[in-house]
């Protein structure tokens, strides 16, 4: 069964209106902003910089935003910008992004206790992290706090996982001097997924040749092995010049023929996002593979963001409305992907 998802609007409006007393919520404060750093795995090695999706109660310029990492300034850069990252612009506009009140006219019987006042327009931006590799250091290092200040008021997030360079304490296999498997996607950027119960993601395909005859091994990741691949598709032309497409488990021989051009369709499960609403993720998915009797690996950035509607972050932040406990019981529980 796919998934099902309620009309947006009507959910707001439901979450809005589901807790005590809703004619009683709170105005909302003009001076409210929230940087969404919820479940942030960033490599900054595989990936050099990555956003955080900004909300705000009132239009924000540079000059108003500033922010810091716990590790020394010299290390990195942080930046205010006006859209919080390709994907996310793309999900929900920008900053222009409008208000829900002009739908609430289609439900006004069973929403009518609600002041429209108190939905405020989301202001959506973002912070932009990016590393000063002249000044980097060379063993690991992690940041595990940021501090964001916005018009004099500084509010401090923490962080999950964020490092500078991946020391996985376990061996790598090497890239194979000719580059026998070679994908023609070095990194998949800024990717956007929505919330599922089972952290799933399903990655934009990727085409690799095959040089010499080869066996691909598993899939897995440089810093999180607990990633798992829940399904992977392979199509690759046949001797007779059709496609022929195989399911693949991406942890167990699959055996491919020299010359042949072979598109993976991956589908992940990441447990780090499974049940969760937003998330953050950068690291370097290796393709293993095993020629001659040794193991070697192809290397592909995988970058992606796990987000929702920002007035859905705006009621559990705002008004303490428990959007987790809706999703789990109303929307992940038909994700069976």
């Amino acid at each position: 069964m796919g998934k099902k998802y309620i009309p947006l609007v009507l959910l707001v409006l439901i979450l809005l209106t589901g807790c005590e007393g809703s004619s009683s919520l709170p105005s909302y404060n003009s001076d409210f902003f929230y940087l969404e750093t919820d479940n942030c795995y960033v490599d900054l090695s595989a990936e050099e910089a990555v956003y955080f999706r900004l909300l705000s109660c009132k239009p924000l310029t540079k000059d108003d935003v500033s922010a810091r990492l716990n590790i020394p300034n010299t290390y990195y850069d942080l930046s205010f910008s006006e859209n919080a990252s390709t994907s996310l612009a793309w999900m929900e506009g920008s900053k222009y992004h409008s208000t829900i009140t002009q739908d609430i006219s289609k439900y006004l019987n069973a929403f009518e206790a609600i002041d429209l006042d108190k939905i405020p327009v989301i202001y959506q931006y973002g912070l932009y992290l990016e590393v000063n590799y002249e000044n980097r250091p060379m063993e690991n290092f992690k940041a595990t706090e940021l501090a964001l200040t916005v018009n004099g008021k500084t509010q401090k997030y923490s962080l999950e996982d964020l490092i500078y360079s991946a020391k996985p304490g376990r061996s790598v296999p090497p890239v194979h001097p000719d580059n026998l498997l070679i994908s023609n996607i070095q990194a998949i950027m800024q990717y956007l997924t929505l919330p599922s119960a089972k952290g799933s993601i399903n990655l934009f395909p990727l085409c690799i040749e095959i040089g010499e005859d080869l066996t691909l091994k598993r899939i897995e990741f440089l810093n999180h092995p607990e990633i798992k691949c829940a399904n992977v598709s392979v199509t690759s032309t046949g001797k007779d010049g059709w496609p022929v497409e195989r399911t693949w488990d991406g942890n167990s021989p699959l055996k491919l023929n020299s010359g042949r051009d072979v598109e993976l369709r991956i589908t992940l499960e990441n447990p780090l996002f499974a049940g969760e609403l937003s998330g953050i993720f950068a690291d370097t998915m290796l393709i293993i593979y095993e020629h001659n009797g040794a193991e070697y690996s192809e290397h592909i950035t995988v970058n992606y963001n796990v987000a929702t509607n920002k007035y859905l972050i705006y009621a559990r932040e705002r008004y303490g409305i428990d959007i987790q406990s809706y999703f789990d019981n109303n929307v992940f529980r038909f994700d069976t992907n």
